[in-house]
């Protein structure tokens, strides 16, 4: 049910212009400094765009040789070395995470640089994502009880696994949950994630929250990353009381909120604190 609205639309148009790429198993940083002689205009084929934002693009792509399907999410350009090394770390996690695989973790492929820019090729999950999901079952005043109870555990088991691997998500969001064709749930954009400050041997990883892009939806973000304050694993799940309100938040907190009561959390920094 929660994969059957998808699948139609899922489909997509197909660009009337295709642009052809390929993979690499590494970074290409040779290639990547010529615009079109790089792995994304050679092996693969672009099919729709799944979604844009502010700093990516994911593009569902058929691999010409075999015909496989994936996603390719496309970072904007590094604006510099410390940018360059700040988005890389989202590689660093997924690397990390592949290592065992998860059944609620987008599964990551691999990973280049091209004309200046990120690539990141991932499986293909084409049911959508949760937020998508709750806009079209809106009529219905949310998700009953056993399937928030289903998200719930799940996510929750997700996060488990992401934090004893020393990772932080930090941008837990409907948006950012895809949705398998059995109707389970994968947390997928690592780009606000860090190491945890606590976690050993990252290379001189993670940067502090100041120095990064605020990349993360702020309806959902943790007040630790609002407030530029060292976050720690409750950033994802709980435990910050609002002083004014006497109030939990939680970024997961907030979104099985949403599921349960097909709400949207206020965007004024004011009722978004209240109801946080």
């Amino acid at each position: 049910m929660l994969s059957a609205t998808y699948r139609n639309q899922a489909a997509g148009a197909t660009p009337s212009t295709p642009v052809e790429s390929t993979i690499s198993e590494n970074f290409i940083k040779s290639l990547g400094r010529v615009p079109g002689a790089g792995p994304f205009e050679r092996d693969y084929t672009l099919l729709a765009s799944l979604g844009e934002g502010e700093f990516s693009h994911v593009w569902k792509v058929r691999h010409k040789e075999d015909g496989d399907l994936w996603a390719v999410k496309t970072g904007k350009a590094f604006t510099g070395p410390k940018n360059r090394q700040r988005q890389l770390e989202e590689v660093m996690i997924l690397r990390k995470l592949s290592k065992a695989c998860h059944p609620h973790i987008v599964k990551f492929a691999d990973s280049w640089e091209q004309s200046g820019r990120l690539y990141i090729r991932t499986e293909l999950l084409e049911c959508g994502d949760l937020a998508r999901y709750l806009s079209s079952v809106s009529e219905m005043g949310g998700l009953g009880e056993g399937r928030v109870w289903k998200v719930l555990a799940e996510l929750a088991s997700a996060l488990e696994f992401i934090h004893s691997h020393g990772i932080l998500h930090l941008d837990m969001k409907p948006s950012n949950i895809l949705l398998t064709n059995e109707g389970s749930l994968k947390v997928a954009d690592f780009g606000m994630s860090i190491f945890h400050p606590d976690d050993s041997g990252m290379d001189g990883f993670p940067q502090a929250l100041l120095d990064r892009d605020l990349e993360g939806d702020r309806d959902y973000l943790c007040p630790e990353a609002l407030l530029d304050v060292p976050p720690g694993t409750q950033a994802d799940v709980y435990r910050y009381v609002d002083a004014a309100t006497n109030l939990a938040n939680s970024s997961l907190g907030i979104l099985i909120l949403e599921a349960a009561l097909n709400i949207a959390l206020p965007s004024s920094e004011y009722t978004s604190s209240v109801v946080r």
